[in-house]
């Protein structure tokens, strides 16, 4: 049989096990509980007492019933080791391998007895904690079985708990620079790419991949990482939107213009070489020779920039209002001659859309469980 003290606690446990449910403030205690955990304590002193009497004194140990007895092993084993979590991850009913007699006559007990048998239970009970330390005693439900000389076999049930496992902390991703230079290649030629490194395993050059290129790698790389961190099922309201030479975002850092920076990279001015005029293309001093890595990551960044922040006046930006950066989906560059010099318009296809969470199925009882 199960006692009423355990059914109470275990459906206490059930409960904490959803979560935000808080315990108790003491406020919230009542006097009958705190009269109940006064009883209790009594008979852990008491047994404790009675187990520390000589020999000779044990006759002096009085009797109680055995339904007593019962209440009060079980209710000061639930009260001295059971712990409701507040969060938990499962609950499971363990089973004791040991089976203790509890010594009856006419529904009676003695006291000595009551006290091996409690202490027992304790040995018992720490000895399953420090091998199973892995999981929380929740409480402990006495089994209690007559046998056919009257005597009560008694033997203990857990009801453990894992605790809850809190979730590992999410790092959001950041947009991986460039630890090298490239060559600001255009798409018809494709002869740009990384710059030639002494680092290992940048000593060859990617022949068909220019700056452009590798910045959507590096943004696409990051947006990826967090859509997988925010668990994106879909999007909606598909937006395409297209930036070339037209929509050039002036650096409000460089007012002279007189840099490879003066209008991010969307639009790039580079001065002619004199040699290079009256060829077919009317390149510029640095084609073919290789941006730093500084360079790069200005580029990198200004563009990201620009492509996350909303179309507004005091932030222009790319991205529609309420959307999020799906991909870039082409990006490339062109050059043109422009009197004495040559620039390169790069251009650009980003995917937006708005981002939604598919929510959990809901919870379907079934009665028949």
């Amino acid at each position: 049989m199960y006692l009423i003290v355990t059914t109470m606690i275990m459906a206490a446990a059930l409960s904490s096990c959803q979560k935000d449910l808080g315990k108790p403030a003491q406020a919230d205690i009542s006097p009958n509980d705190l009269a109940m955990a006064q009883k209790i304590l009594s008979f852990v002193d008491r047994m404790y007492h009675v187990s520390t009497m000589s020999s000779a004194n044990l006759k002096s140990s009085g009797v109680m019933d055995v339904d007593s007895a019962l209440w009060n092993i079980e209710a000061a084993v639930n009260y001295l080791y059971a712990d409701i979590p507040e969060q938990c991850e499962f609950i499971a009913i363990d089973s004791s391998a040991t089976t203790i007699t509890l010594q009856a006559n006419s529904g009676m007990c003695s006291e000595a007895d009551v006290a091996n048998i409690f202490g027992q239970l304790q040995n018992e009970l720490e000895s399953y904690l420090n091998v199973n330390n892995d999981v929380q005693l929740v409480a402990a439900g006495l089994k209690a079985t007559p046998d056919p000389t009257g005597n009560i076999r008694l033997m203990l049930q857990y009801l453990v708990a894992a605790p809850a496992v809190p979730d590992p902390v999410q790092v959001v991703p950041t947009l991986a620079p460039f630890t090298n230079g490239w060559k600001p290649a255009m798409s018809y030629q494709c002869n740009g790419g990384m710059c030639e490194s002494d680092e290992p395993g940048h000593a060859h050059t990617d022949k068909c991949k220019d700056l452009a290129t590798e910045i959507q790698s590096k943004i696409n790389s990051y947006y990826g990482k967090v859509q997988r961190l925010e668990h994106v099922d879909y999007w909606t309201d598909i937006e395409f939107v297209y930036i070339d030479h037209g929509d050039a975002f002036g650096n409000p850092d460089d007012d002279e213009c007189d840099n490879y920076r003066d209008c991010l990279i969307y639009h790039t001015s580079y001065p002619c070489c004199s040699h290079c005029f009256g060829n077919m293309y009317w390149l510029p001093c640095t084609f073919g020779a290789c941006l730093p890595k500084e360079e790069c990551n200005f580029y990198l960044q200004s563009t990201f920039d620009v492509l996350s922040r909303p179309n507004a006046p005091n932030a222009p930006g790319t991205c529609p209002v309420g959307k999020e950066v799906i991909k870039i989906t082409n990006a490339y560059g062109d050059i043109y001659p422009s009197g004495p010099n040559a620039h390169i318009d790069h251009f650009f296809d980003i995917k937006y859309g708005i981002s939604h969470k598919r929510p959990p199925e809901p919870y379907q009882h079934d009665p028949e469980k």
